[in-house]
């Protein structure tokens, strides 16, 4: 019978094991999960760029089509012009403006649905917070492209001004730009779902996280 008895110390070093295996589990699932939470983007930089830039053209062309307004009135009712109502041209520059925004609106939409095809055809499907990854990296698109197209617009004004002399408009359009960017900064802390920093362009950091995940493995 005492053949078959097994030891303290052999029962005791065979749970540790179990519990050490365990736990080294334990911590590759955690480790992998707080990665997958996070997604290395090398072109974040780049990508936030890019809708800055592509708001500055934006702003600018529609700023051009404004100062067209006049031209296009002129052509439509000639000399006619001079005798309509305040009415009639303040109606006409109001429809001309908003020709305008929709046509900047139908960008950033075509952007924002590029972006999510792009993003979705791209993204593993394992990860769980991909919704989460892809409404962030809109934020930072839309957020850029709003205020590239408001600083593309305040800048020709300015440009004009000081082309016809106007320097005392100047001070009005940077009030402007001023008061519109806190705007939009209001309206995305109030309005809009904070930054939860979800993309990263950090290398030494996915570095880390691939340590991470990579060394409780081993030692399994």
């Amino acid at each position: 019978m005492s053949h078959q008895s097994l030891s303290p110390a052999v029962v005791y070093t065979a749970m540790s094991d179990d519990k050490s295996t365990q736990t080294r589990r334990t911590t590759s699932t955690t480790s992998s999960s707080s990665a997958d939470e996070r997604l290395y983007m090398p072109a974040l930089s780049s990508f936030k760029t890019c809708s800055l830039v592509l708001g500055l053209l934006v702003g600018f062309f529609i700023y051009l089509s404004t100062l067209g307004a006049e031209f296009v009135g002129v052509m439509l009712w000639g000399r006619e012009i001079l005798n309509k109502s305040n009415h009639e041209l303040i109606l006409f520059s109001l429809m001309w403006n908003f020709i305008t925004t929709m046509i900047a609106i139908v960008i950033l939409s075509s952007m924002r649905r590029l972006v999510t095809i792009v993003f979705m055809a791209s993204v593993s499907k394992e990860r769980q917070n991909a919704e989460d990854v892809l409404c962030e990296l809109l934020s930072y698109m839309e957020g850029r492209f709003a205020v590239g197209a408001l600083v593309g617009i305040c800048t020709s004004w300015n440009v004009t001004n000081v082309v016809l002399g106007m320097r005392p408009q100047i001070i009005q359009s940077c009030v402007i730009l001023a008061v519109a960017c806190l705007w939009c900064r209001v309206t995305l802390v109030l309005l809009g779902s904070p930054e939860q920093a979800l993309i990263h362009d950090d290398e030494e950091e996915e570095e880390e996280e691939q340590d991470q995940i990579s060394t409780p493995l081993l030692n399994v």
